[in-house]
């Protein structure tokens, strides 16, 4: 039988993604002062559905980080018989593509995720969209309604059938963020 393990990423978030119409001065996803406006996205902690796969949302409350950066970090999970990897993420100011190392014990494997740079209306490489806001908040022009954002689903299967996880590296590409990630695997 096939299951979701949500990864819990509440320790490795550095960035403040998501801002209410009080706050927007405090959060910056693209680096120049603007963020996705938290209005438009799920509740805190909530549990979402995209093509059928749960992701834990993020907090959006004030001074609440909810963005992963890829900045070299290791996470450790531990998930037996990993078929797929699923990720809600965008990115700042282009499109990326870059390596995550998927390992165990024995064996690492890397593959490519790519991600759609958040302002675009159309996606590149696997990407669909999870959720599409209807603007953005702009340190220089509060609400910007001429600028909508999407935070982007993507997912990498793997070839390696019944690969077990215990570790998840990312490159280093501080534009790309990850808000959930979701490994499908065997119980």
């Amino acid at each position: 039988m096939v299951g979701y393990t949500k990864v819990d990423l509440r320790e490795w978030f550095t960035g403040k993604s998501f801002a209410y119409e009080h706050n927007y001065l405090s959060c910056d996803f693209s680096g120049f002062g603007s963020s996705y406006p938290a209005e438009d996205l799920p509740n805190s902690n909530e549990i979402v559905f995209i093509q059928d796969v749960p992701f834990l949302f993020p907090e959006k409350n004030d001074d609440s980080f909810n963005s992963l950066e890829f900045n070299n970090q290791t996470i450790n999970v531990d998930i037996h018989n990993c078929l797929r990897v699923h990720v809600l993420g965008a990115c700042d100011n282009g499109s990326f593509k870059e390596c995550v190392t998927l390992a165990n014990k024995s064996e690492k494997i890397k593959y490519e995720i790519g991600l759609t740079d958040w302002t675009n209306k159309n996606p590149y490489f696997n990407n669909t969209i999870a959720f599409r806001c209807k603007g953005s908040y702009s340190a220089r022009l509060g609400f910007n309604e001429n600028m909508s954002t999407t935070i982007w689903y993507t997912h990498v299967n793997l070839d390696e059938k019944f690969f077990d996880i215990n570790s998840i590296t990312f490159s280093d590409n501080p534009s790309m963020h990850i808000f959930a990630i979701t490994l499908e695997g065997g119980k």
